[in-house]
């Protein structure tokens, strides 16, 4: 605002600041989510093996532990892209489809437009686009129940197992547990008050016990185990790696159990 303020060479400025968050860099590795089909496919489970021990023998062998399992993962992985493929995100709403899209994509400009200009016409189009969101999406849902519903229908004739696995869609409310805790004798503790001292009690006995058992042992005495402990033979790999669990969770490497568990022997010896 230019202009003269109290005879003075100062011009008057005015400024509308915004306040905004950072937004901070997430370094956390993105899952994958393998293909379960291919997973569970013996021919593509063959295929994958077969390209992994192709991949494997053209690798040098490394002296460093964590050089080489670098390259068993690198590997693994690579094998798994090419074999056995990600798997498609599939949407919690499963009636969201391009339509309802389109409808809120319409709303939410309306609504910036709204909130530029701030006057009644923009007010109006943006309710109206609002209330027809609302509409699509409403009706997109119940049709996709009522289809769901008879789809349970059909298959409660069918397989009962996935009868209720469906059916726990209509039944998502959290179930509640009461917290019971039990005393020395065995009873059965209710009260809120009670629960804590027992819990108090139990921890101070716990590191009373600590306590006399460091008083017991000398200052001086060693409790390392000295014998030295033999390395793991092939046989004993290979029993722990058909123990591993299946259908869990990837960890930070995006490598499942069934990607290991494939009775490739090349893989076995190079883990050995």
């Amino acid at each position: 605002m230019r202009g003269l303020n109290c005879v003075s060479d100062h011009f008057l400025v005015r400024t509308v600041i915004k306040q905004k968050l950072i937004r901070t860099q997430n370094n956390a590795v993105k899952q994958k989510k393998w293909n379960q089909s291919n997973l569970q496919n013996p021919a593509k489970l063959k295929q994958y093996r077969s390209y992994l021990y192709n991949k494997l023998i053209g690798k040098e062998i490394q002296q460093d532990m964590e050089e080489e399992w670098k390259n068993i993962e690198e590997t693994i992985i690579e094998s798994a892209n090419e074999i056995i493929q990600t798997q498609n995100i599939s949407y919690s709403n499963e009636w969201w489809d391009e339509s309802c899209k389109l409808i809120m994509t319409q709303k939410n400009e309306a609504r910036k437009k709204y909130l530029q200009t701030k006057t009644r016409a923009s007010r109006e189009i943006y309710e109206m686009k609002r209330t027809e969101a609302n509409r699509v999406c409403r009706e997109k849902m119940r049709i996709w129940i009522n289809n769901k519903i008879k789809q349970l229908e059909e298959t409660s004739n069918k397989n009962e197992t996935n009868f209720f696995k469906e059916a726990q869609f209509f039944n998502k409310q959290q179930l509640v547990l009461s917290i019971f805790c039990k005393d020395k004798s065995g009873n059965i503790l209710s009260e809120h008050g009670d629960i804590l001292q027992r819990w108090k009690k139990y921890f101070f006995d716990l590191q009373s016990v600590n306590a006399r058992f460091k008083e017991l042992i000398p200052e001086n005495t060693i409790l390392n185990n000295l014998e030295e402990v033999p390395p793991p033979t092939y046989y004993e790999v290979i029993q722990v790696v058909k123990k591993l669990k299946t259908h869990k969770a990837a960890g930070s490497d995006n490598i499942p159990a069934e990607l290991i568990k494939q009775d490739a022997i090349e893989l076995n010896q190079r883990i050995h």
